[in-house]
């Protein structure tokens, strides 16, 4: 049965918001407080979720772990579970078409197609010159994660456009800028109509150089033009930003927090240090 939360609770919630929010902005986990929130509501049962009413309407918490892990392993489906009104409406801002609000055959298809390109099952056979590609991008050294994002973006167009992108473009600033605009309905609903001339410049980059790859090309736009796909040129072009995203989004988050965690302790600095030069076998940490 679901534990329900009514006005009270909610109150509670964005007050330890707020207020984790004010002490460490910069540090505040808000999922943590979430989490923590929800677990006061169900009194601890793990086969409970939470229904919460809120602005006239029904929403559910998935709180049960094997429940959650059920949903997340289904294939999206107007008749079952799909990606709600808000996501959609988000990310049909910059790409209507995208694999993470489609739904049915549309998923599927494009599921398909992203883990062939992305070589999700095993290594990618692009890997070696991706790696090149880091590289070069962090040739010079990064105080902060200002730089690392930066970085990131170099490697970013290298990997996925490859290196004919011309000079006077910036891919990786447009979808940045793009997605701050997809992840805040405030600035989209008020302000969206000023990033047309972004989004169309995005994508004429991405027409530009899905034209221009060719066999052999070490990219991922070449790779995807090379990949059997049931779907139209438009829709698969959509799926790239998200693609582009992951550099300069959670791409950059994970690494800054790996690097902040490995450079705290000498010890493992040292380590790592070793293992760079090739100085340790993997096997042996």
């Amino acid at each position: 049965m679901d534990a329900r939360a009514g006005a009270g609770d909610l109150a509670r919630l964005a007050a330890k918001l707020g207020a984790g929010f004010v002490r460490r902005s910069s540090t505040f986990d808000a999922g943590s407080v979430v989490c923590q929130w929800a677990r006061e509501i169900t009194k601890g049962d793990d086969s409970a979720d939470v229904a919460i009413s809120l602005l006239g309407r029904q929403v559910k918490l998935i709180a049960h772990r094997a429940r959650s892990e059920q949903v997340l392993s289904s294939v999206p489906d107007a008749n079952g579970y799909s990606a709600g009104k808000s996501k959609v409406g988000a990310m049909s801002f910059l790409a209507p078409r995208a694999l993470t609000i489609a739904d049915g055959d549309a998923w599927q298809r494009l599921r398909s197609f992203n883990e062939q390109v992305l070589g999700t099952s095993d290594s990618h056979p692009f890997a070696q010159d991706f790696l090149q590609h880091v590289r070069d991008a962090f040739a010079k050294p990064v105080s902060d994660v200002g730089d690392i994002r930066a970085a990131m973006g170099r490697a970013m167009v290298g990997i996925v456009l490859g290196d004919k992108v011309q000079a006077d473009v910036d891919p990786a600033g447009d979808v940045r800028a793009l997605f701050g605009v997809v992840q805040n309905p405030v600035r989209r609903k008020l302000l969206g109509f000023t990033y047309r001339k972004r989004r169309a410049r995005l994508y004429d980059v991405l027409k530009r150089r899905w034209e221009e790859s060719r066999d052999g090309e070490l990219s991922l736009i070449a790779r995807a033009r090379a990949t059997p796909a049931d779907v139209d040129r438009e829709t698969l072009l959509q799926q790239m930003p998200h693609w582009m995203f992951t550099f300069t989004g959670s791409g950059t988050d994970l690494l800054a927090r790996t690097l902040m965690l490995v450079t705290s302790r000498r010890q493992v600095h040292r380590r790592v240090f070793r293992r760079i030069r090739g100085d340790e076998l993997v096997g042996g940490m």
